[in-house]
């Protein structure tokens, strides 16, 4: 029995809908400012809590880190390793990088590897968002 509350259901679709406002934002800062160390930092944020609302949906206690690949590694659902493949463990770190010290940046991230970026998180979204609604 888990030590969460009953309520897990309604918590992970909140850090769903946390999600989308996250990737979105992601989504304006490039179109407005074209700013795509923002927008690729928003895009994690964004993975990050897709991820997090698996773990509460599964009534695990998710790990304290902001490290995507850490945070796929343990996932309590075993088909995030279907929706991560095809992904290197590179890129996983890099995506989760622009999160933790998007300052490492000095350049802008090229649009191609933004688009990259984006497409990854968006995968691992619908991924989490159809897991918390089932």
């Amino acid at each position: 029995m888990s030590s969460l509350p009953h309520t897990n259901g309604e918590a992970a679709r909140e850090w769903i809908e946390m999600t989308f406002w996250r990737y979105d934002i992601g989504i304006e800062v490039l179109k407005k400012k074209g700013d795509t160390k923002e927008a690729v930092r928003n895009f994690s944020s964004a993975t990050e809590s897709a991820l997090k609302a698996v773990y509460i949906k599964h009534e695990t206690i998710y790990p304290r880190t902001h490290e995507i690949g850490e945070l796929i590694q343990g996932c309590p659902d075993p088909t995030v390793q279907e929706v991560t493949a095809g992904y290197s463990e590179e890129f996983v770190k890099y995506f989760s990088k622009n999160y933790l010290a998007p300052y490492v940046q000095v350049k802008p991230i090229a649009l191609e590897k933004v688009e990259e970026c984006r497409k990854f998180a968006e995968r691992i979204i619908e991924w989490a968002e159809d897991i918390v609604t089932k």
